[in-house]
């Protein structure tokens, strides 16, 4: 028997060996602090299983958890974060995390302890029964390379018993990065020029215009998708941080998903 529920949660992810306590600033936490996740737990099983192993965006990985009561009572999910996850590269490092994963990460170097935790309506799962629950990664980190990346779930604070223990690991592989594509220095029948309106006091509101001129001999059709997509640099010819929507455009970028 499974049950379905539909909650939200913001899911995060979690060193394999948490360790070391944070510094204290204005009363909150700052640093990694120290919570014990068991490898396993008597009374229930955490199951992740991924949609497709092989996605083109890594910030959307589409994957489930299940969760088996094998105990003879039933438990109780927690009014706050269910499970939080692990994600790391092909070496075994952290996947980046957001703002917003930092603010919760009490397992990360970067804990800020900015964000509460998102709160759910308590379910019950009862002996023998599964409940599924939907996982979506991008809240706490974000994939920018293609790679294999592996993915655990930590489970915490089911009640009666408030501890932590794992799931399974999984292995999601990111196939899009930077594709090979020519870009000429010029084009024979067309001109391209920038232009910027003026100076910004906004650097994610630059106004500019493009400026498309003919030079040919017949009429050209603009394509029915983009028209032009923009590299941007910053004085060491480094790429600017991208955003999610940036990704799915930059043909020419690490983080291409070609979305």
């Amino acid at each position: 028997m499974e049950q379905m529920f539909v909650s939200t949660f913001f899911l995060s992810i979690a060193l394999l060996q948490p360790s070391g306590a944070g510094a204290q600033v204005a009363g909150k936490t700052v640093g990694a602090v120290n919570r014990p996740i068991a490898d396993s737990a008597p009374y229930a099983t955490a199951t992740m299983v991924l949609d497709d192993d092989t996605v083109n965006n890594g910030n959307n990985i589409p994957m489930v958890l299940r969760i088996k009561n094998t105990s003879n009572e039933t438990i109780i999910t927690p009014s706050f974060n269910l499970f939080v996850l692990d994600v790391r590269d092909g070496s075994g490092n952290l996947a980046p995390e957001t703002t917003n994963g930092c603010g919760v990460h009490f397992f990360s170097a970067c804990y800020s302890a900015t964000e509460g935790p998102i709160s759910m309506i308590p379910q019950g799962i009862n002996p023998g029964a599964t409940a599924r629950f939907d996982a979506n990664v991008a809240s706490g980190y974000k994939v920018g390379k293609p790679g294999k990346y592996s993915i655990t779930a930590y489970v915490c604070g089911l009640q009666p018993h408030p501890d932590c223990f794992k799931s399974n690991t999984v292995v999601a592989t990111v196939a899009i990065g930077a594709v090979n594509r020519p870009i000429a220095g010029s084009s024979p029948y067309a001109t391209a020029t920038l232009l910027v309106d003026d100076i910004p006091y906004n650097g994610n509101r630059i106004p500019m215009v493009l400026w498309i001129k003919n030079k040919s001999h017949e009429t050209i059709t603009t394509p029915v998708g983009t028209v032009a997509v923009l590299d941007v640099r910053d004085d060491n010819g480094n790429r600017a941080p991208e955003t999610t929507g940036g990704c799915g455009v930059h043909f020419f970028s690490d983080c291409c998903s070609a979305t």
